[in-house]
């Protein structure tokens, strides 16, 4: 074979593995969805540290105040149920401290369900909790969605249990690009309306390290999740500064990396990926008989 008829195959070959590789990955800047896949019987474990107001007085030479954070906590959460209900799939999902350390417990309602334009969503529509508080156990709850209404973000304000959860499915675009969605939201107090809209930004091509704080390779139990399934979302909000970062990805159950400003929690566990290589193991979990939702 001469040089050039050798040059010539060589070329071959390779426009024959792109176009190979073109038909398996999305075209540039074209985008793909994924929410979270979950059935009855799930659990995951999330690892969850608080920051900590360092104290005593600071001079101004002392530089900026360096934020503390407290000894993990492993919050468990459990997909008690899963109902179909007109055209909704509801879940429950219950938290509580694995270690039984915290009084604190959530049941959390979540749906999917599809709107008029044809496009399906899942949403965490609402939630209880439950607390104590000296000795008193404080019951709160909370409204979020509504099944075949738009959904929007939810964000972490009603109890210690981290449950920020961005609008699914996530759009994964163009490396270097972010997809910014603006959420309105409008609070009523009295006769006076206040604007709480939350921006979403999902965006791919970060350095997970950077955007975790190093807490990814440190701390979860899923430090080798490939990077270009990674989709790291921003929930934020003009109206109080609340920030929310996230790192998701579509082989797991729940954020990867989540950090609100006042909690870093990371992903350590889930029972899903112990399926292929034995029985499923039964999960137990103390109903929040106090605060249970019914879907």
């Amino acid at each position: 074979m001469t040089p050039r008829a050798a040059v010539l195959s060589a070329a071959r070959r390779l426009a024959g593995l792109l176009l190979a590789i073109a038909s398996i990955l999305p075209a540039t800047g074209a985008s793909w969805a994924f929410s979270p896949r979950w059935e009855a019987g799930l659990t995951w474990t999330v690892s969850t540290v608080y920051a900590n107001a360092a104290l005593g007085k600071r001079r101004p030479e002392d530089g900026p105040r360096k934020t503390e954070w407290s000894p993990a906590t492993s919050w468990m959460y459990h997909v008690s149920k899963v109902e179909r209900r007109e055209g909704v799939t509801y879940y429950l999902v219950q938290v509580k401290d694995r270690e039984h350390e915290s009084s604190a417990l959530a049941s959390l309602v979540f749906g999917t369900f599809e709107l008029s334009d044809g496009s399906t969503h899942l949403a965490l529509l609402r939630g209880k909790f439950l607390k104590q508080v000296r000795n008193e156990r404080v019951l709160t709850e909370m409204n979020e969605n509504e099944p075949g209404q738009a959904p929007r973000p939810v964000l972490t304000e009603m109890s210690i249990i981290p449950y920020d959860f961005p609008v699914m499915p996530l759009m994964k675009a163009s490396a270097g690009e972010a997809r910014r969605r603006v959420f309105e939201v409008t609070q009523q107090l009295d006769s006076m309306a206040f604007a709480k809209d939350v921006v979403q930004l999902d965006q791919i091509g970060l350095d997970p390290d950077r955007f975790s704080h190093g807490e990814i390779a440190r701390r979860s139990g899923f430090a080798d999740v490939p990077r270009n399934s990674m989709v790291f979302v921003e929930l934020s909000r003009d109206f109080d500064g609340y920030r929310c970062r996230q790192v998701w990805s579509p082989a797991l159950p729940w954020p990867l990396y989540s950090d609100n400003g006042t909690s870093r929690s990371v992903l350590v566990y889930h029972s899903k990926e112990l399926q292929s290589e034995a029985p499923r193991r039964s999960t137990t979990s103390t109903p929040v008989t106090t605060s249970a939702t019914s879907p």
